[in-house]
């Protein structure tokens, strides 16, 4: 059989390579390097692959943290219940370090910065005089200079922790009560006395 050309290039090549002979002790060398380096690769292949869940399990949480947070606040300053009103925006409240959270559809509970409840807000749509006793109420009068016929119940309240609850009640221009706030105050001289007030007319410039 006739060799080709490439075959008698690659026997002519071949011839040239020098062969190299090894003792034993550098056999033993030379395998315990190719050894060594395969057990790196399989260490570094198994690091790997128990670094990828660890990763994404870190990930996840993260990622659930994250869209928890954004919930809460959405929740607290951006909820609308379901029912005829979206939450209130009432600037004022965070400059008196107060805020709203969900009570019931159509209403917000007032929470300080403890989580304690010192008012309520509600859209009580013709049901308003149901938020307190009228036996109780030393003071009835009706508020000018609003944006809307509003009348006050001053309402005294025997409690460790309520010294009076401020009723407002606000009226649409039909003369139907479509809007309540309770403001309770703590104690005599408290600066929810005087901040109801405030909070009112920040609640009705916020409906203009």
């Amino acid at each position: 059989m006739r060799m080709s050309n490439d075959d008698k290039e690659w026997k002519l090549l071949s011839k040239s390579f020098q062969k190299v002979c090894l003792d034993m002790n550098e056999r033993q060398e030379v395998l315990g390097l190719l050894q060594a380096n395969m057990s790196k690769k399989k260490n570094f292949a198994k690091f790997n692959f128990h670094l990828a869940p660890i990763l994404s399990m870190v990930l996840f949480l993260f990622t659930l943290g994250v869209g928890g947070y954004y919930m809460i606040h959405i929740k607290e300053d951006q909820f609308t219940s379901g029912g005829a009103y979206a939450t209130p925006r009432i600037p004022v409240l965070s400059e008196m370090e107060l805020r709203l959270s969900q009570d019931q559809i159509n209403s917000w509970l007032i929470l300080n910065e403890g989580g304690v409840v010192v008012g309520k807000l509600a859209f009580c749509e013709g049901q308003c005089d149901k938020e307190f006793d009228p036996l109780k109420v030393m003071e009835e009068r009706t508020l000018k200079g609003l944006n809307y016929p509003t009348t006050l119940y001053r309402e005294h309240v025997k409690s460790m922790n309520i010294f009076q609850t401020q009723h407002f009640i606000m009226n649409s221009e039909d003369g139907e009560p479509f809007a309540y706030l309770r403001i309770n105050v703590p104690a005599v001289d408290h600066e929810l006395e005087q901040g109801a007030t405030v909070i009112l007319e920040s609640f009705q410039n916020n409906l203009r």
